[in-house]
């Protein structure tokens, strides 16, 4: 989670998305590529499955291209990482991968990493895309490359 390309250049597109002035004009995957330096195909997939998911709209076309389909205030990172990643196994298994950890009879692990994940999870509950185009605006605008 967070780990592979498919997550990073989701949340990236999609903060990039909402911190446009016309949330309603579409956008290219090709023009988000651009402006995140990602690779442009592969981007294109990924919004692919957002656009599955519902979380965002796309049409084809002269002007056509990708947007939001709610407000960047209303979707969460959670779902956003449903969408491209397989979160059931970080959100209930085990960490060491074992079948039998329970409170009853953890892995090594288990009491250490239940607290961990559960913050985590908070926080990608109740994170939205627009505290992520926020944050990411602010620390663009703090390294002098805000895009």
């Amino acid at each position: 989670m967070l780990t592979t390309d498919s997550a990073k250049y989701a949340v990236r597109a999609l903060a990039n998305m909402a911190a446009r002035e016309d949330l309603l004009r579409p956008v290219s995957a090709a023009e988000i590529a651009a402006n995140e330096d990602l690779p442009q195909y592969y981007l294109a997939k990924v919004m692919q499955d957002l656009v599955r998911a519902r979380i965002l709209k796309s049409t084809r076309g002269r002007g056509g291209g990708f947007v939001l389909a709610a407000s960047p205030e209303a979707t969460k990172v959670i779902k956003v990482l449903r969408a491209v990643e397989d979160m059931e196994a970080f959100e209930h298994d085990c960490i060491l991968g074992l079948s039998t950890c329970s409170d009853t009879a953890p892995c090594p692990m288990h009491d250490m990493w239940g607290p961990v994940r559960a913050d985590l999870l908070e926080t990608l509950r109740s994170m939205t895309v627009a505290d992520l185009a926020d944050e990411m605006m602010r620390k663009k605008a703090e390294l002098g490359n805000a895009k």
